[in-house]
C-alpha cells in the first residue's frame, strides 16, 4: 500500500487562503520501480539524518558501489520531478538533489513528515499566513 496526499485549497470571500490536507490510503497498482525507489530512499534518509539535500556525487558514491550498483544519473532522469528534484543533463557533482512532497510520500518513514506538513499548512492558512497577511508581534 502507499499513501497519496492531495492538498486543497479553498479561497474564502475575503480572499484568504484556507488550506486543508486530505491523505489517502489507496493501494497502488504499481509502485516505483526498485531502483527509483532505492534512490527516493537514500535521498530522504540522508536529508533526516543530515537536515541538507544531498548532492549528487554523494548519492553516486554511496550507490554506485557495491554488490548491485545503481546508475544515480540515469534512475534520476527517470523520476518524475514531483517527486524528485535537482537533478540536471548531465547532473553536476555538487548539484542538490531534492523530494517533492510526493517523494517524501512515497519514502518509508515519510507519510508522518507530510501529515506535519499538511498540519503546518492548515495552521498559516488559519493564521492567515498563505493569504499574504502577516500576523501582529506579540
Amino acid at each position: 500500500m502507499i499513501v497519496f496526499y492531495t492538498i486543497t485549497v479553498d479561497v474564502a470571500p475575503n480572499g484568504s487562503l484556507s488550506p486543508r490536507g486530505r491523505s489517502t490510503v489507496k493501494q497502488a497498482d504499481a509502485l516505483l520501480p526498485r531502483d527509483q525507489q532505492k534512490l527516493v530512499q537514500a535521498v530522504y534518509d540522508h536529508y533526516r539524518t543530515n537536515a541538507v539535500w544531498p548532492s549528487f556525487d554523494e548519492l553516486d558514491r554511496k550507490l554506485g558501489r557495491g554488490r548491485w550498483p545503481l546508475d544515480v544519473a540515469a534512475v534520476a532522469r527517470s523520476i518524475p520531478t514531483t517527486i524528485l528534484q535537482g537533478v540536471g543533463r548531465p547532473p553536476r557533482p555538487n548539484q542538490e538533489m531534492r523530494l517533492g512532497v510526493e517523494g517524501v510520500a512515497l519514502a518509508n518513514g515519510g507519510a508522518e513528515d507530510v501529515e506535519r506538513f499538511l498540519a503546518a499548512l492548515r495552521s498559516m492558512g488559519s493564521a492567515g499566513l498563505l493569504a499574504g497577511q502577516r500576523m501582529a508581534p506579540p
